[in-house]
């Protein structure tokens, strides 16, 4: 939106632009009561009145127009600020009409002064004379919405309780006779709710805009009573799962029903507030273990409730943020680690029985060649009587598996045996290699 249409926006609320701002906020989710809620945190000493709110329908933008009567608040004076502390909004402000300049000379004929400080200064003039009298009922004025009572609630109307809400702040700020407040009154009011209002001037003639108020409460609003609401807000408690600035937005809700029926003086809302907070907040909510310690002996405003548990609501969710992120590298880690134990543990038991095997036939190779070498020595043997009888065929016909000889066997091969480890060595070696994955896999388990 630009400066052009955000004046217009505010000419067709009959509301002076030096006084308007226009609010940009990135989102089409944001509720009234929660704009009026953090407006009125921002500035708690100049309360800002919400002339409307649209939404664009191409972009999810909420434009907000807002009216200060006492003058726009420095902090909403600049092009941007943050709204909450997660979401920055963008300030436009309506441009003021200007006149032609090529025709406007640079010193005007009467005054001797520059064109722009004579109109300012008569700007500033008007404004202060506008403000100081009493023949001007309209300064400032903002229009109510329209409420007729009618259920289920027509297009661009407001619920009872919205409409209310508004009507009662309205009628506090609007500095005017009471017979101005309740003319105002009548004129946002249609159908079923103008026509109560008719029968009680009917009935009381010469009523006040608090009676009108009353009246359409009565008609309305809730049909409890003053010893239910208190009682409601007794035994209002925080729910599992519930934030706590959502419990203190609910009992807020009811205990503005109790002072719109006149059960509570407004200036012990706070202090019962707070003790219903200490009372009905879950037993292990973190932030009512620190307000509990902090503010036990303290009462504060609703605004700076809020705003402490909001703050500390934002620190507990970036701390989800941050331990939800390591929890999964460290599950992540885990996993890995768990998956590559079991791989070297399954290798070890692998490695293990395939070193058994090959001990087992060493083992065996090494008995089976000490009984070829006895055999052959003992075949080798000849009687001397065989040798005087000159019987060769008792000779030993093997070959050898040495040279390939007939006649002699591998141990009495005359060009000798080839030189090889020792078995007991390759055995002594296979069991530093067993050894040492034992204690492998014993690191690795842990």
């Amino acid at each position: 939106m630009d400066p052009d249409t955000a004046a217009k926006w505010c000419e067709e609320h009959s509301s002076q632009i030096e006084l308007c701002i226009v609010m940009d906020i990135p989102a089409d989710t944001w509720a009234e009561d929660q704009i009026r809620q953090a407006v009125a945190t921002l500035t708690p000493d100049n309360r800002g009145l919400i002339l409307d709110i649209k939404a664009n329908p191409d972009t999810p933008h909420t434009y907000v127009l807002l009216e200060w009567r006492k003058g726009v608040p420095v902090c909403f004076q600049g092009a941007s600020m943050k709204l909450t502390d997660e979401v920055e909004v963008q300030l436009i402000q309506p441009s003021t009409p200007r006149g032609d300049h090529a025709n406007v000379p640079d010193v005007t004929p009467i005054t001797g002064f520059p064109p722009a400080t004579f109109f300012t200064t008569m700007g500033k003039l008007v404004e202060t004379l506008a403000k100081n009298s009493a023949a001007s009922p309209n300064y400032g004025y903002r229009k109510l919405r329209f409420y007729s009572g009618k259920v289920p609630v027509p297009t661009g109307e407001e619920d009872f309780e919205t409409w209310i809400d508004q009507a009662v702040q309205a009628v506090e700020e609007w500095e005017v006779a009471d017979a101005v407040k309740r003319q105002r009154l009548i004129e946002s009011l249609r159908g079923p709710a103008s026509d109560v209002i008719r029968n009680l001037k009917r009935d009381k003639p010469g009523c006040t805009a608090a009676e009108y108020l009353e009246a359409l409460q009565e008609n309305f609003g809730g049909v409890e009573d003053c010893a239910e609401l208190i009682h409601k807000f007794s035994h209002t408690y925080q729910k599992e799962g519930e934030e706590l600035s959502t419990y203190v937005w609910r009992l807020d809700k009811i205990i503005h029903q109790v002072i719109l029926k006149r059960g509570m003086e407004p200036s012990r809302a706070s202090k019962a507030l707070m003790d219903q907070v200490f009372k009905g907040a879950l037993p292990l909510d973190p932030i009512m273990l620190k307000f509990q310690t902090r503010y036990q002996n303290t009462r504060l405003t609703y605004s700076k409730l809020i705003k402490a548990i909001r703050e500390e609501e934002a620190l507990i969710q970036a701390k989800k943020v941050a331990n939800a992120s390591h929890t999964v590298f460290t599950a992540e880690v885990g996993t890995l680690s768990v998956a590559d134990a079991a791989n070297i543990q399954t290798e070890v038991l692998a490695l293990k029985t395939q070193m058994l095997q090959m001990m087992e036939l060493m083992t065996s190779l090494l008995a089976e060649d000490t009984r070829t070498e006895g055999v052959a020595v003992a075949s080798n043997r000849v009687s001397p009587r065989e040798l005087q009888e000159g019987n060769m065929s008792t000779l030993p016909r093997k070959k050898c598996f040495g040279c390939g000889e007939i006649g002699h066997f591998r141990a009495q091969c005359p060009q000798g045996r080839v030189e090889k480890k020792p078995v007991e060595e390759l055995l002594k070696a296979v069991e530093k290699l067993l050894s040492a994955l034992q204690a492998g896999n014993s690191r690795g388990s842990w």
